[in-house]
This record gives C-alpha cells, sequence and structure tokens, in this order.
C-alpha cells in the first residue's frame, strides 16, 4: 500500500477528495429535503422551497477564486432565458390573434359578396335613396314608402339585410346616442334619456345620423310589423267601402244600406293561416257593424255631434275610437281590454321598485285610457288627448313623454319573466296607440343594441261622410294590431308559458 501511495500525485489526491465531498453534499441536500440549484467543480448551491438556504464550496482553495463571477454569469443567463421566453409567449398570441382576425375578415368579405350579389337589396337601397330626396309628401305615405320595397323581398334576403344593419351600425348607434345625450342643447324629457331610439317623423335625433343610415334604420322594422292581416277581413272593407279600385264615393244611404246587409255577408273561403277561427266570423262581423255604426249616426244626425267645438276628449274617444280598436282586441276572450282612467302596472312596478313601502312614499303609476292585457301581461297601452275639434297642447305634451315610457315598461316587464325562464327574448314588442284630436297614431316599441320606437301608421278619423272612406284604414289597422297581439301571445305562451 505505501507503494501505491507514493506513486498518487497530490492532484489526485485532491480531486478525489473534492469528487467525494461532492457526493456527499448532494446526498445530504436530497435527505434535507432540498433542492439542487447548480453543482460546479468548485461549489453547490442548494434551496428548500424557494428561499436559498446555503452554498456549499468544495474542492481545494484554488478553485475558488472565481465564485462570484461564475453565479454573476449563471444569474444573467438565467434572466436571458426568462426574458427570452417572455418573448415567445407574448409572439405566439400575437400571432394567434392575427390568425383569428384574418379568419373573420375573410368570413366577413364573403358575407359582404353574398350580401352584394343580392338583386333586392341593391334595389331597395335606390328607393330609400329617392325617398330621401322627396321628402314632401305626408308623414304616413313618407314612412310607407321607405318600407314598401321590403314587401317583396324572401325570408333569407331580409335577414341577411336585417344582420348587415346590425353589425354595421350596433356599436355606432349607441356611441351616437351617448354623444346626444350629452350634449347641452338635448332637453331632459328627450327619449334618448332612457335609451330609446325615436324613429318617428319628429325625432330630434335625426340630425346626428347619417341621412342613409337613418334611412335604413327606418327601414328596418320587425319582421311581424310587414305582415298584413287586414287582409282577412277585405271582403267586409270591400262591402263597406267599395273596392279600392273604385274612385266613386257612395252616397249616405248607400253606405246605410251597406251597412244593414253587412250580417248577410258570405264567408270568405278559410285558410289555417289566418289569425282567427273560422266560427269568429260572424263575431268579426258584429265588431265592423259596432265600430262603423257610430259614424253613420252621427252623418245622419242634423247636428253632427263631432262636428261640434264641445265634443269633448270622452266623448269621442270613448264612443267612437274605442268600439274600432277594443272590438277588435275582445274578439279574443282571453284579453282583458279596459278603458279609462286605467293604471299601468309595468310602471308602478318600475318606479318602486328599489323603494321600502314603510318608509318610502311610493309613486302612481302613469293612467292610460286603453290598456290590454294577456294574463295580467300588458301588451297595448293608448292614450286619447282632445276632441275632435278640441285639443289640449299641455296633455299632448305630456303623452308625447309618457306613451314611449309605458312602452318601454310593458317591454321591460315582459322581457324580465322571459330571461327568467331562461327564454329567447327575439320578436317581442308592446304596441301603443295615440289619438289627438282626429288623429290616430300607432307605435311599436322592440329592444336590440337600444329600444327603438317605430311609427307603424299614421291616418286621420273621418268628421264627414265624404271623408266615410277612411274608416276602412282605421278597421284594417285595428285588425293589424289584433293580429300582432295574437301572435305575441303565442310567443309568450312557448317562452313564459302562460296557458
Amino acid at each position: 500500500m505505501k507503494k501505491v501511495a507514493n506513486r498518487l500525485d497530490d492532484s489526485y489526491i485532491e480531486s478525489f477528495y473534492s469528487v467525494f465531498y461532492r457526493i456527499f453534499s448532494l446526498l445530504a441536500g436530497l435527505r434535507e429535503g432540498n433542492k439542487i440549484l447548480m453543482t460546479t467543480p468548485c461549489a453547490v448551491r442548494t434551496t428548500k422551497g424557494d428561499i436559498p438556504r446555503a452554498v456549499h464550496l468544495t474542492g481545494h482553495r484554488k478553485y475558488l477564486k472565481n465564485v462570484d463571477t461564475f453565479w454573476n454569469h449563471i444569474e444573467r443567463q438565467c434572466a436571458e432565458l426568462e426574458a427570452a421566453s417572455f418573448i415567445i409567449r407574448n409572439t405566439t398570441e400575437v400571432f394567434k390573434n392575427s390568425v383569428v382576425n384574418i379568419n373573420s375578415s375573410i368570413k366577413n368579405l364573403k358575407y359582404i359578396e353574398k350580401l352584394k350579389g343580392t338583386e333586392s337589396f341593391k334595389q331597395n337601397s335606390e328607393n330609400v335613396e329617392s325617398s330621401l330626396g322627396k321628402r314632401r309628401g305626408t308623414v304616413s305615405d313618407d314612412y310607407d314608402s321607405l318600407t314598401k320595397s321590403d314587401v317583396n323581398e324572401s325570408p333569407c334576403e331580409m335577414t341577411v339585410k336585417r344582420r348587415m344593419i346590425q353589425n354595421a351600425s350596433s356599436s355606432s348607434l349607441i356611441s351616437i346616442m351617448e354623444k346626444y345625450r350629452v350634449k347641452q342643447t338635448t332637453s331632459k324629457f328627450d327619449l334618448a334619456h332612457s335609451y330609446i331610439l325615436d324613429l318617428t317623423p319628429k325625432s330630434k335625433i335625426e340630425g346626428e345620423f347619417d341621412p342613409k343610415l337613418w334611412a335604413e334604420l327606418i327601414a328596418d322594422r320587425p319582421v311581424m310589423a310587414k305582415t298584413e292581416y287586414h287582409k282577412e277581413i277585405e271582403s267586409i272593407c270591400d262591402h263597406l267601402f267599395g273596392p279600392l279600385c273604385k274612385k266613386k264615393q257612395p252616397k249616405l244611404y248607400e253606405s246605410r244600406d251597406k251597412w244593414k246587409t253587412l250580417r248577410y255577408l258570405k264567408v270568405p273561403e278559410y285558410n289555417d293561416d289566418f289569425s282567427y277561427y273560422k266560427e269568429e266570423w260572424e263575431k268579426i262581423l258584429y265588431w265592423a257593424e259596432h265600430a262603423i255604426v257610430p259614424f253613420l249616426n252621427a252623418f245622419e244626425s242634423e247636428c253632427n255631434p263631432i262636428q261640434r267645438h264641445n265634443c269633448g276628449e270622452r266623448e269621442w274617444f270613448g264612443e267612437y275610437v274605442v268600439p274600432i280598436f277594443k272590438g277588435a282586441l275582445r274578439l279574443n276572450t282571453s284579453y282583458c281590454v279596459s278603458w279609462g282612467e286605467v293604471t299601468v302596472i309595468a310602471t308602478l312596478r318600475r318606479k318602486n321598485q328599489e323603494k321600502n313601502v314603510l318608509e318610502h312614499h311610493l309613486e302612481r303609476g302613469h293612467l292610460a285610457d286603453l290598456v290590454c292585457e294577456i294574463n295580467q301581461q300588458e301588451i297595448v297601452c293608448g292614450l286619447g288627448c282632445g276632441g275632435p275639434r278640441k285639443y289640449d297642447l299641455t296633455k299632448w305634451g305630456s303623452d308625447e313623454y309618457q306613451l314611449p315610457r309605458m312602452l318601454k315598461d310593458m317591454l321591460d316587464d315582459i322581457l324580465e319573466k322571459i330571461r327568467s325562464r331562461n327564454g329567447c327574448t327575439s320578436n317581442i314588442y308592446t304596441i301603443g296607440i295615440q289619438q289627438c284630436m282626429a288623429e290616430i297614431r300607432i307605435y311599436m316599441m322592440e329592444k336590440r343594441d337600444v329600444y327603438r320606437l317605430h311609427l307603424l301608421k299614421s291616418f286621420d278619423l273621418p268628421l264627414t261622410h265624404s271623408s266615410y272612406g277612411i274608416l276602412r284604414l282605421a278597421l284594417s289597422w285595428a285588425w293589424n294590431i289584433k293580429g300582432l297581439v295574437e301572435n305575441l301571445s303565442f310567443e309568450l305562451n312557448d317562452r313564459i308559458c302562460f296557458f
């Protein structure tokens, strides 16, 4: 052994000692549950968890000269690796987002190309532009001209057009309304404060929009608003007022004779798509008789009562207007139609929903002149103002402010019940009827990105027999409202399960 020991060089002994001590230190660190950070020929660094515990130096002193330089170099390399990995992660995310954006752009391009290939949409755009250049007609004719071009479009084409308008104007629509609301010139009574986009002829926000976009918003009515239910009673209207192609005005006694023989009118061929049942035809004839006879009686009297200045709101609205609309709605016995001073429960609930009955004074709801309910759910709201020749500017201004907000409250009440049952909230609307003197306006309120108030129709009731034919329009739109309510009742039955 002595000979072998003499042959070993001192360097070999030191190297053997260094290796042995490194193995011993490694085993000791593992036994204590430490995590090895880095080992070198001259040092071992250990940690427990995330906190470094010690640096074990191994080997001869001549190997310990550049320990600090070595560790600084290692830490610099670790920092560079971390920075490189961070850049790689960010670059990967950027590439992913770019790929998603490119795919969406390709889909949009395909969608636009498909839309451009629709000839009806091009024709509709030309009709809209031409109607904007000829805004010298009446209010009702102007708004009808913007929507007539949509009647002959297929459902697919109408859906494509509707989606394009929604995608193009949804974000800009809200931003325009936000800017309009904060303007100093905007009245505190403006509908924009309630996020209601007024699409009626008297809208004050129209100047904030591009004319072409505004025309598209007016024409973009709900699909149900374009359904012509009045064709179901076309035979009744032809019998009472004559065919539309006939321009000759009938005599007063001829109109009375037509009214007398109305109950013997032949039943038309029934279609399953009609909004009424076949056995209800006699009730429809009775409604038409009851709606027409007050006007005939007034025209035949020596002193026409609706020509007098003292014919007030109660007499005009209750005896002449209510039979037209209430009678049509009451044909369905499941509808509750009230008129007079009727409280709108949806508005009452909205005003007092955050109040404590014991601590706060509860506010009254708005009073309506006509309300139609389906299982205590308000659908139609009507307001009357003045007689045929007597007006009240104060009440007229109040009605113009209150009616859209009542329609919004009624719509919110319906949508809240649908959401509570996880139902679909599309194609839900409320209907408003506004009477001012002899004028009747029909409104529809819906909600998409914002609430939208549409003017469906505006017409005047006749005060003399010379304008007797206008009653055809009144009966037609009363029947359209009945059809819209009928359709909405089916939708609510499916989504809220009323029945």
